[in-house]
């Protein structure tokens, strides 16, 4: 059984690190070496909150986030993700428009409402390709309006054009 082991060191010195992949039995050569430029670990990831009731896109996002160098917090509905909001405090939320019970319009209104998220920009996610709904999300405060089924590469793209 072979076991994968990733490790970091240090890389010219700089606050980048190399990362590697190395067998988990040391007398084997390493066959696995994957060089990545990662920031210091000791600074702080971004936190992107993911408000979406469907657990596979929830997943999903987790994941991309994470491999794009971001903390994510997830939650499954309008109210769940209120209170991940105040908990959490992200420095972005991913929004889906069509949840059970409270719709994203609800919950985006119930964050610019509230002195200590109103200002955490929110990006809508929807099936819903209408300029009306994308114009009424960016009247009430949104900082953009994703359509899905969504391209990866666009969802970062956007964040990072929202995030410094």
């Amino acid at each position: 059984m072979l076991i994968v082991i990733p490790f970091c060191l240090p890389y010219d010195g700089g606050r980048d690190l190399v990362c590697r992949s190395g067998m988990g039995n040391p007398s084997e050569p390493e066959t696995a070496e994957r060089v990545c430029r990662m920031t210091d670990m000791n600074a702080r990831s971004p936190k992107i909150l993911v408000i979406d009731d469907n657990a596979a896109n929830r997943r999903v996002l987790q994941i991309v986030l994470e491999r794009h160098g971001y903390t994510a917090a997830l939650a499954e509905d309008g109210q769940d993700g209120l209170r991940r909001a105040k908990e959490v405090q992200p420095d972005l939320i991913l929004l889906d428009f069509f949840m059970p019970g409270e719709d994203g319009f609800e919950v985006l209104t119930q964050l610019k409402a509230d002195a200590a998220l109103k200002d955490i920009p929110v990006v809508i996610f929807t099936v819903l390709v209408r300029e009306e709904s994308e114009r009424k999300a960016l009247e009430l405060g949104a900082a953009a309006y994703v359509t899905k089924p969504f391209d990866i590469d666009e969802v970062i793209t956007c964040i990072q054009r929202i995030l410094p």
